[in-house]
Order: structure tokens, then sequence, then C-alpha cells
């Protein structure tokens, strides 16, 4: 990978880190400050608004990615592109407009509709949202410091206007405000570069088709975790509704970091597959993939072996129960890596989508159906929900290596060797957790006990692993250490020491 692609990756891991941090700060204060009733209700009309915001997209934003990173050395073609967009983008967003306030007029309570008039402006501002472009020109650093300063604003007003119970209009309007404003900026910016040109409405039926098929592949994910969640809730207790969830939102903070690595590429490759350099496309794709694993693997086992005690840190003794939840869910995302790598640096940017699209919804129906069968027999709990649909995404990850080998390329691999090599050296963090845990004979209290059995299985687990990847003069290791050498941070320390 080029110094940019570094550069890129963490730019784009800052920013998910930062987005991450927001709702940590605001959260606890919004719930103690606003009213329940009328948090409820506010959540209720984002729950409704949040459901239509991917059809007012209508998937363009992860076709534009691919699309304008082809051509973004052609001004006339990235233009082009652009304007059908737009209009595609400015025609399902008033679309969608039109079908909510149908609703909001005819089924809401007239005491509490305000509340989603305001959050109709987090619909119109996806009429502006171009952050693709942003993306394709590979712009971090700018959506960086632009999110960052928003996002600060955004905490602001919530702090010094968010004030009493009742301020639940207020807090609506500055967050719907909010959002406008970040689209807007980009809009902005990326106007000032790109121009707007007539196109036609064959130009605009010629996207359609990949569009409607990319809206599809986007959210054919609602038949995986959000389908469990669904099931969960009304055919299992809610303690299991809450396990699964609390296991889940702790597996995004991972996800949201680490995807950066992979998301990243995505332009870059797309150049390189446009441009026929098939070596530069395959080096990039190797690198990436192997950094991929390198981090996300040891993390998710650890996730495993430690799966009880971060759950008792995370909602104390009364939630001990959802440690095998947690287990299994981390588990389930070593299956999840391969298809995330497979599908967004290989399918997805030869155009395949369409495949994908066909595979998530066929097993999306069968994971339907096995939840129906698991609920019928009423042994639907969150540990089988989690194992079910893991078996499901294991097939779809063999098709996907079957097509990548047969009918895309034969040298093309997320695996590699980089995959297993992780996998296998993981392995043993198993029995280390056993001997410690059995060592310190833990009995999930906050204790020094406690404390010291997670440092040494964590410090154990972590010396043993990089230190082999550094005897082993691992790829990817010797790439993430040229990566933190080479940082001005890391820089400025040698000087001083000198």
């Amino acid at each position: 990978m080029g110094k940019s692609i570094k550069k890129n990756t963490v730019w784009k891991m800052l920013l998910n880190i930062f987005n991450i941090i927001i709702p940590i700060i605001t959260g606890p204060y919004l719930a103690r400050t606003l009213d329940v009733y009328l948090y409820g209700e506010y959540n209720k009309a984002l729950s409704v608004v949040s459901f239509l915001i991917p059809f007012a997209g209508c998937g363009i934003y992860n076709y534009g990615i691919r699309e304008v990173s082809r051509v973004r050395n052609n001004p006339d073609k990235i233009s082009k592109m652009f304007s059908v967009l737009f209009c595609v983008g400015a025609g399902s967003t008033v679309t969608v407009l039109v079908f909510y306030f149908m609703y909001v007029f005819n089924v809401i309570e007239p005491k509490i509709l305000p509340i989603y008039v305001v959050l109709s402006l987090q619909i119109l501002a996806c009429m502006f949202w171009v952050e693709y472009m942003n993306e394709a020109f590979e712009n971090y650093s700018f959506i960086l410091i632009k999110t960052v300063l928003i996002r600060l604003l955004n905490i602001i007003l919530i702090l010094f206007i968010v004030r009493h119970p009742g301020d639940i209009l207020k807090y609506a309007i500055i967050v719907s405000c909010i959002q406008l404003l970040n689209y807007l900026v980009s809009f902005i910016y990326i106007k000032s570069r790109v121009k707007f040109i007539k196109v036609s409405v064959e130009d605009v039926k010629k996207r359609l088709k990949a569009l409607v098929v990319m809206f599809v592949l986007m959210n054919a994910g609602m038949l995986y975790t959000y389908l469990d969640k669904l099931f969960l809730s009304i055919f299992s207790e809610g303690v299991f509704v809450s396990y699964y969830t609390f296991s889940q939102a702790i597996i995004n903070i991972l996800t949201n970091v680490i995807n950066a690595i992979v998301l990243v590429t995505i332009p870059r490759l797309s150049l390189y597959l446009g441009e026929n350099r098939k070596e530069d496309y395959r080096l990039l794709l190797r690198k990436s993939s192997g950094l991929f694993y390198m981090i996300s693997i040891p993390v998710c086992f650890g996730f495993f072996v430690l799966s009880k005690s971060i759950m008792f840190i995370y909602g104390g003794g009364k939630y001990l129960g959802a440690g095998i939840t947690f287990g299994l869910f981390a588990l389930r995302m070593l299956v999840w890596m391969i298809d995330y790598t497979s599908a967004n640096q290989v399918l997805f940017i030869y155009g395949k989508e369409a495949w994908l699209t066909k595979l998530y919804l066929i097993f999306g129906i069968g994971n339907l159906v096995i939840k129906s069968v698991l609920a019928f027999l009423g042994i639907l709990r969150a540990e089988t929900a989690i194992i079910s649909t893991a078996c499901i995404e294991i097939i779809i990850v063999i098709i996907e290596q079957y097509l990548i080998k047969t009918k895309l390329d034969s040298s093309i691999s997320t695996l590699k060797g980089h995959y297993w090599k992780y996998l296998a050296l993981c392995i043993l963090f198993i029995p280390a957790e056993y001997v410690f845990r059995n060592l310190f004979q833990v009995e999930y209290r906050f204790n020094i006990s406690f404390f010291l059995y997670l440092g040494c299985t964590i410090g154990l687990c972590a010396v043993y692993y990089f230190l082999v990847l550094y005897m082993k003069k691992d790829e990817s290791f010797a790439y993430a250490l040229s990566v933190i050498e080479g940082s001005k941070f890391f820089k400025s320390i040698r000087y001083n020491q000198k």
C-alpha cells in the first residue's frame, strides 16, 4: 500500500473512533435530562426516519464510491456521473418525503407531530449526501476535520440548550440541523470542484437498475442480524434480546474501527481495476486484507476467551449470563471478516453486486426459515440465533470463494495464508486464559485478583502473538511497524530522544 493509503487508513479509523465517542458523551446526559415519555416518542419517530433514509439514499453512496473512483482522472465523466447521481438522489428523497408526510399527517397525534416534522430534515439531508465523492477522491482528512468540528458543535449545542425534561423538540432540531449542515458542507465543497451538467432521462435510466441492485445489496443484511433481534423480541424472553443487543453493541465498537482498513482501499482498488493494473490491485488486496486479519482475529479471540469478564464489566453481575452469547458473537465475527473482505474488496469492485444480492437474499430467506423452525420448536435463544446465522454465513463465504476462484481470477484470494496463520496462533489464547482464571480463582468481582487475571491474560497473549509475528517476519506486521515508524508522532519521539 502506498503512503497515501496509510494516511487514509489512519484518517478513517480516527473518524470511526470519534463517531463512537460522541454517543458515549451525549447518551448518558440525554437519558438523565429528557423526559422518559418524550424521549421514547422521539426514538419512535427516529426509527421511522431511520427506516426511510436508505430508500432516500437509493444505494447511491456505495455505488458512487466505486463508479467515481474508476473515472476520477476524467473531469468530464466525473461531472456526468455526479450530475446523474444527484438527480436520482433528489428524486428518491422527494418521493420518500411525500410518503413520509402522508403517513405523519394521517397517523401521528397532533401533540407529538412537531417532532416528526423536524426529523423530516434528516430525510431532506439525503439529497445533499455526496460524501461518496470525497471518499472516491480519498479526501479523508477533509471528512475527518469537517466531521469533528460539526460534531463538537453538536455536543456544545446539546449541553447548553437541552437543559430541561421538556426540551425534546429543541434536541430534535439540533440533531436534524446538524445532520443537514454536515451534508451541506460536503455538498458545497464538492460543488466548488465538480460542475453540474445537463443529463437526459436515458442517462438516469441507465443507472437506475444498478442502483436498485445496490440498494437491495446494502440492505439485505436486515435478513441476518436484524432478523435475529426481531425474532428474539417476539418469540423469546426479553433477557435474550438484551444479551444479543449488548453483545452486538460491543462487537460494533470493534468493527466500526477496523473496517476502515478495508473501506479506505475501495476507491484505490477500483481505480487499479479500472485502469487494468491487476498486479497493483492484487498487491493492495493482499496487504490490506492481511493487515485487517492480523488486527481483528486476535481481538475477536480475546473477546471470546474473556467474554464473561467483559460482559461483567459492561453490565454487572446480573448480565454474566450474556457471556456465552458474547463469546459466540465474537466467534461469528471470524466468519464475517472473510465475507467483508471478499464482498467489498473483490466482488463489489468487480461489479458483481448482483451475485452478492442473490446470495444474501437466498440465504437470508433461508435464515428466516431456520429462525421460524427454532421458534416453533421453542428453542430460539440468543445462542441458537447466533449459531444458526453463523452457519448460514459460512455457506455464503464458501460460495464467495468459489465464485472468485472460478469466475473471476484464480490468482485472487483474500485469505492467502494470512487468515489461517493468525487463527492458528490465537488458538493458544484459550489455554492461557484457563490457566490464569484458575490461578487467580476469579469470582467476577472488582478486586485485585480479577484485574490481575485480566492484565496477565491480555498481556501474555499480546506479547506471545506479536513476538511470534516479529520472529516470523510476518508481512502484515512489518507493514504495521513501518506505518508506526513513519508517523510524525514516532519521528518526534526519536528526535527528542536524540
